[in-house]
């Protein structure tokens, strides 16, 4: 909760490295708190009359609240990075606090992408896609790391997940987020989480290639991307899926 949101902990709670790689369990539980607040925003848009494109910015408003702007962030610094030619200077890129040219172009189609996919959704849809993909996009970072051969680029968050993962890990973490996908069906959610970790594995895999290691960015834009591509399976592949069933 501390690690992935801004929302008050208890005072004697601490968050301490080697508890990291255990708590990726969690993640999807986050993920589904982060949901919930999310689509609620959404549903008190659409009582106070407001149109559906204005629940949808109210919710996406909330979760960038709830976490900071946290994965937002990684994906712009990513971003800016693209242009650079060498791993070294990519990274000297990304760790600067400043956004670049590149970073605000590509965090405004990021952003402009779930909002025109959210929007474009039947209203009943949109809940339960805002709960289900902040879920599963969490639930991303545990399926990137369970017995992976990912290093960490030096001084990196990184380093306190990398070859830490069990298969304990995993199949908590997979069962919370399968269970708060099943109200689309056991289908779509087995095929959603097994497409949303192997893109996520290739996503690390790329980093890898261009960073020499996987950064704490390079965690947020797998979250970041994963999201987006769980909205885009939720508003057109699962019809497409249940067409045929």
């Amino acid at each position: 909760m501390m690690f992935l949101t801004r929302l008050p902990c208890a005072r004697w709670a601490r968050m301490h490295t080697e508890q990291m790689a255990p708590s990726l369990r969690y993640f999807p539980l986050v993920g589904l708190l982060i949901g919930v607040i999310s689509a609620a925003a959404y549903k008190a848009a659409l009582e106070c009359r407001f149109s559906a494109p204005v629940g949808v910015l109210a919710a996406m408003g909330a979760a960038i609240v709830l976490t900071g702007a946290f994965h937002e962030d990684a994906f712009a610094d990513w971003c800016d990075g693209f242009g650079a030619y060498t791993p070294e200077k990519r990274l000297e890129i990304m760790r600067d606090s400043r956004l670049g040219t590149f970073g605000v172009v590509g965090l405004f189609f990021l952003l402009a992408f779930k909002a025109a996919l959210l929007a474009s959704m039947p209203r009943s849809w949109v809940p339960w896609t805002l709960i289900v993909a902040p879920c599963v996009a969490r639930w991303a970072v545990l399926a990137t790391f369970y017995r992976s051969p990912y290093r960490a680029v030096p001084n990196s968050t990184v380093a306190l997940f990398a070859g830490k993962v069990s298969g304990k890990e995993l199949w908590i973490g997979t069962l919370l987020a399968a269970t708060t996908g099943l109200i689309y069906g056991c289908v779509p959610i087995a095929g959603l989480l097994l497409g949303v970790g192997s893109a996520s594995r290739l996503l690390a895999a790329y980093f890898v290639r261009q960073l020499g290691g996987l950064s704490g960015d390079c965690l947020g834009v797998i979250v970041a991307l994963s999201e987006l591509l769980t909205m885009i399976a939720l508003s057109h592949v699962r019809p497409f899926i249940l067409h045929f069933l």
